[in-house]
């Protein structure tokens, strides 16, 4: 079994690597190298000094490793040093904290966020690696620095990016230089991806995929002469570092040497006598991992998947059934009876069905192998499956006497998943949700249910289109179909802009399936016709049954029934933020049970995010918010209060998880290219351009020794399909906790050795959460007080205010500060993260600017995303800046979403007249309608969809586009589907296409009408040319606008 080493270095004959999450070090002479670092949490970054008695290295903690910091070790001495207590942010696919080098004087250069309004601004600070005060270099966003001599040489946007192989975009990696004295140039601009940048031999050296693979290139000190000096064709190069002399870097897992002296470069052999660690088993707590849960038919057992393992109780006390090891997935599992349970794992490659003897533990397997499966219903006798898949294709499987099993597809939908498939009692029928093509309601198609009949071998449509209609499900005794419907269409005013939105739509419906139950439910005192001694209604005739329940129209989420009733799990009116994308978080709500005998309603309980009922409808098991499991019971008369406030949770304690961490590892990899091969947008090209790519790293997961290590080899494998947002998110990376730092909402300077306030955060101070910290204390901060001591803590030369503060979020500080020679006491509650501040700083600030420079004639909307806050901050901005003659809408460091349509049907209104009262204000019609000229700006951090609203813009013709070439990554994601610890994995689904360009835009971007770059002479002077050359556009465009809408009297 090899090593997967990572990220190099070297000085002289000393080298340092990363491995086993921890930094090495092989000494000059020494043949075995030694750990230099242990249980800080995942070394992902490492550099020498100049001097090489240093080594700056980067620390990710936190479960997922989403908190950064910088650390150094003195070679001689052995001792380990925190420089800073940034707890900067990290992703997967970019660390926004990091090492960017070092000075010729030996200061380490850090490249962060952190004092950033967005996380694509990362500036450099240089701090002495003994720590201290950071002082902040004035050239604007970089990621990479070296000099050369006087020179000064910059690398912006020249991150790793395992996971884009073959980038083309907007960021991708650029190279500037300049002095103090001479302005910046950009002097390497390939159009394509670079980076690591290092001088060597004078020559600035990088790594490009140019020519299809990562490789090394370098060019002359003009950015002149292009080079390449390896010529691998199977895996990058990646993470290139260089003493001056000669550079390593990593490859496929291996370090391997250049030297420019014979332009070769060779594998360096490393012993190690260790061991790795974190591959021992683990006993993970199982509560933070429930996936799916499921009851038998009398509620005596609950089923749970807890990290893809079964397990099967009783939910106070006895013996625990637990089914599956780390090396498979197992979902949707059921005990059958007290004899067989089924459930499907993914261990023979594929997702299968099986059917477990709990008596002899034998088990028939079904084979399936048709996609993913999404949902999964046995009936009760255990012998017939429904099998929904992601193709959309609905399975009948049975069992048959003779342990043989057939399969068959019973429909297909071409617009999405059949959801909710469900049996009748005697299981000879079946309902379930079926996607159509007909976009009319909401963003997605619209869903009827269907109903199979397994006698005649046929499926009925129960309902119309023109709605959504979901989660249908027989009742216990077989007479009615329920089922939830989006379709009242009682309109909500907005209360912020003038718009109407459907909020209240879902209906729950019934469909009576004989003459007695008709009768019945609407309280007839008998038949109200004669069908031949028969009751049951002819199939063909059930969607002319179909009919409102008798509830109050809601956002319900899931409809099923108890032997005493309706049961109906009810959200309520909220803001969806906090649920948006890739939040962790899950809706709660209210447990209704609706009577059928009176048509009343109770509430069981609130804060529920699922619910389960047992076959025979006596039991009720609930998923609280917290992902509690709790038990109600139904007696005679309902749901028995005094039971159910009885009921304990179900205690977690009794599931013993033990995982095999190298085998659940090769199983999350294998589910990781399955979800790709079935979700890639393309499969023509997974077919013709992809194929080897599944099985390319297969050899490196015996190497593998940390979780951290097989998310870098799953980036390396997202990379290979060359589209955006593939992205690996999350997981359990580390043990190591993340230890949060307080703010202040101010920035300091170093003077004399004390910490000044030198700015206090200034956003909109009658907003809610937007005012700082620094404001609301007992003795309000003052830039220019001295801050003596923060809970009695003094911070000077080698201690920051950031280490004072550590573990001090989101509550009181003492702060002690000197003003005009006198000492004053405040408190102080400190908040977790004073971006929103900066951001809001930064927008008054560029509103203002533009206010005084156009005479309040031009407006100025910023839209940080196109997601939920930024369709708050436009609609915040919007209806004010509208009014004005002309507008600005900037899309800088628009981190995407999917809502510029929105945007764009508001700003592509054109003004038509007036509504003018007798008082009052003059309203435009159409409202919010601009009465001028637009202009956009945009760079090259706006993405996704920055990058379609930014075409769309140029397509409508609204305006000029004014910036840089954008992002370039409009394939779109579904991030739903989880691994066994958490981690999302995302596969390009969604392909966008433009009429002009048709996938043009895709590792492209879209061009400005106007190219303007802030160059870092641009950021040292504190101009924002982008921002001055759009204002003058407004001005130029204002004067010759002649479609201008004004009140002839």
């Amino acid at each position: 079994m090899g090593h997967y080493f990572r990220s190099p270095d070297l000085f002289g004959s000393s080298f340092s690597f990363l491995w086993n999450d921890d930094l090495w070090y092989l000494a000059d002479k020494q043949s075995v190298a030694v750990r230099l670092t242990s249980g800080l949490g995942i070394v992902t970054n490492s550099k020498f000094s100049p001097d090489g008695r240093y080594i700056a290295f980067r620390v990710q903690t936190g479960e997922d490793g989403s908190s950064s910091d910088i650390y150094s070790i003195s070679i001689p001495e052995g001792v380990i040093r925190r420089i800073t207590y940034l707890c900067g942010k990290s992703t997967s696919r970019r660390m926004y904290t990091d090492i960017a080098g070092w000075t010729p004087d030996n200061q380490i250069v850090i490249s962060t966020d952190v004092y950033s309004p967005f996380g694509a601004i990362t500036e450099l600070y240089k701090v002495s690696p003994m720590g201290g005060f950071m002082s902040k270099l004035p050239y604007g966003p970089a990621t990479q620095i070296f000099f050369i001599e006087d020179e000064i040489v910059l690398g912006r946007h020249t991150n790793d990016m395992p996971h884009w192989k073959r980038y083309r975009g907007g960021t991708s990696g650029v190279i500037w230089k300049g002095s103090e004295s001479e302005p910046f140039k950009k002097i390497v601009d390939l159009k394509q991806h670079l980076s690591s940048l290092f001088y060597m031999d004078k020559r600035i050296y990088f790594i490009s995929d140019v020519d299809g693979t990562g490789n090394i290139y370098s060019v002359d000190a003009n950015g002149m002469d292009m080079k390449k000096h390896t010529n691998f064709d199977k895996y990058y190069v990646r993470n290139a570092k260089s003493d001056g002399n000669r550079c390593v870097f990593q490859m496929g897992g291996e370090i391997y040497m250049f030297d420019p002296k014979d332009n070769e470069s060779k594998k360096i052999e490393v012993d190690l006598i260790s061991s790795p660690s974190n591959i021992e088993d683990m006993f993970p707590e199982v509560s933070g991992h429930l996936e799916q849960f499921n009851t038998d038919r009398k509620g005596d057992n609950i089923s749970m998947t807890v990290r893809g393992r079964a397990f099967i109780a009783p939910f106070r006390s006895g013996m625990v059934l637990e089914t599956g090891t780390s090396g498979e997935r197992i979902r949707f599992p059921i005990k059958i009876d007290d004899s067989r349970m089924v459930y499907v794992s993914d261990r023979a490659g594929e997702e299968d069905v099986y059917i477990k003897d709990l008596s002899d533990m034998t088990e028939i397997r079904i084979p399936f192998s048709n996609g993913i499966i999404e949902w999964f219903s046995p009936n009760e006798k255990g012998d017939k499956f429904l099998i929904s898949n992601n193709r959309g294709e609905l399975f009948y499987a049975k069992l048959g006497e003779d342990r043989r099993h057939s399969l068959r597809v019973v429909d297909r939908s071409d617009a999405g998943v059949i959801s909710s498939p469900g049996w009748s009692p005697d299981g000879k029928s079946a309902v379930y949700s079926f996607p159509v093509k007909m976009h009319s309601l909401g963003s997605g198609p619209s869903n009827i249910i269907r109903l199979y009949s397994e006698d005649n071998e046929k499926v009925i449509s129960l309902t119309e289109q023109g709605s959504y209609d979901f989660s249908p499900v027989f009742s216990k005794d077989g007479k009615y179909i329920f089922f939830l419907s989006n379709r009242n269409l009682d309109p909500t005013p907005d209360n912020l802009l003038f718009d109407l939105s459907f909020q209240i739509t879902c209906v729950p419906m019934v469909i009576p399936l004989g003459v007695e139950a008709s009768s019945s439910f609407d309280n007839l005192p008998g038949p109200g016709m004669d069908n031949g001694g028969n009751d049951r209604f002819p199939l063909e005739q059930l969607s002319e049954k179909v009919r409102p329940l008798g509830v109050n129209p809601s956002i319900y989420g899931k409809i099923d029934t108890c032997s005493k009733g309706i049961l109906l799990l009810e959200f309520p009116v909220e803001g969806m933020s906090k649920y948006y994308l890739f939040s962790k978080s899950e809706r709660s709500g209210k447990l209704i049970e609706f009577k059928m005998s009176d048509k009343s309603t109770e509430a069981l309980s609130d804060g529920v995010s699922d619910f389960v009922v047992s076959g025979d409808g006596s039991v009720i098991f609930i998923r609280d918010k917290d992902s509690n499991l709790k038990k109600i019971k139904i007696d005679s008369s309902g749901c028995d209060e005094s039971k159910k406030e009885s009921e304990s949770k179900f205690e977690w304690g009794r599931l013993k998880l033990k995982v095999n961490p190298r085998e659940e590892w090769k199983q999350m990899y294998r589910e990781t290219k399955r979800l790709v091969m079935e979700n890639y947008w393309s499969e023509k090209k997974l077919k013709e351009r992809y194929a080897d790519a599944f099985t390319k790293y297969d050899s490196f997961l015996d190497s593998v020794s940390t979780r951290f290590e097989l998310s870098d080899i799953l980036r390396e494998f997202q990379g290979e399909f060359e589209t955006s947002h593939s992205y690996e998110i999350g997981g359990e990376l580390t043990k190591k906790k993340a230890i949060p730092v307080g703010r202040l909402g101010i920035d300091t300077e170093l003077k004399d050795g004390k910490y000044v306030v030198k700015h206090i955060l200034r956003a909109n101070l009658s907003n809610e959460g937007e005012k700082s910290p620094a404001f609301l204390a007992t003795v309000p901060l003052r830039e220019g007080d001295v801050i003596v001591s923060v809970n009695s803590i003094a911070p000077g030369r080698d201690r920051t205010i950031e280490e004072c503060l550590l573990n001090k979020t989101d509550e009181f500080v003492t702060v002690q500060v000197e003003r005009d020679g006198k000492l004053l006491t405040s408190y102080i509650k400190t908040m977790s993260d004073d971006r929103h501040l900066r951001y809001r700083e930064w927008v008054e600030k560029n509103r203002e600017t533009v206010r005084k420079r156009t005479d309040n004639r031009v407006g100025y909307v910023h839209i940080p995303d196109m997601g939920y806050a930024g369709f708050s901050e436009f609609a915040r901005q919007y209806p004010i800046e509208s009014r004005k003659d002309a507008l600005i809408v900037d899309v800088r460091y628009n981190g995407g979403g999917n809502v510029s349509q929105l945007i764009l049907e508001k700003l592509a209104k054109r003004r038509i007249g007036y509504d003018i009262p007798r008082r009052g204000e003059t309203e435009p019609y159409p409202a919010y309608s601009v009465n001028g000229p637009m202009v956009a700006l945009a760079d090259e951090n706006a993405g996704s969809d920055g990058d379609i609203f930014t075409h769309s813009f140029k397509l409508f013709g609204l305006g000029p586009v004014v910036g840089t070439r954008t992002w370039g990554g409009v394939i779109g994601i579904n991030p739903e589907r989880t691994l066994v610890d958490g981690t999302i994995v995302t596969q390009p689904e969604f392909a966008f296409w433009f009429k002009d360009v048709g996938f043009g835009v895709e590792n492209y971007g879209t061009d400005p009408n106007i190219e303007i770059q802030n160059t870092p002479d641009d950021w040292k002077n504190g101009r924002d040319s982008q921002l001055e050359k759009g204002i003058e556009i407004a001005l130029d465009l204002l004067s010759k606008y002649d479609r201008k809408v004004d009140i002839v009297e």
